[in-house]
């Protein structure tokens, strides 16, 4: 019986690590993302900006 909480408790603790690790580099592509369309964002409006006054 002790043998089959054993396995449970590491099994349970991988799947704990491995799904950490997944939202962690899920947020991490999110955050990329976002700060990427920003950027664009940015720039564009600063294009638009400049063509203006020009």
């Amino acid at each position: 019986m002790q043998f089959y909480f054993v396995i449970g408790m590491f099994s349970t603790l991988g799947l704990n690590t491995l799904l950490g690790q997944v939202v962690d580099q899920l947020a991490a592509g999110l955050v990329s993302v976002v700060g990427g369309m920003a950027s664009a964002a940015v720039v564009a409006w600063l294009k638009r900006r400049w063509d203006k006054n020009a």
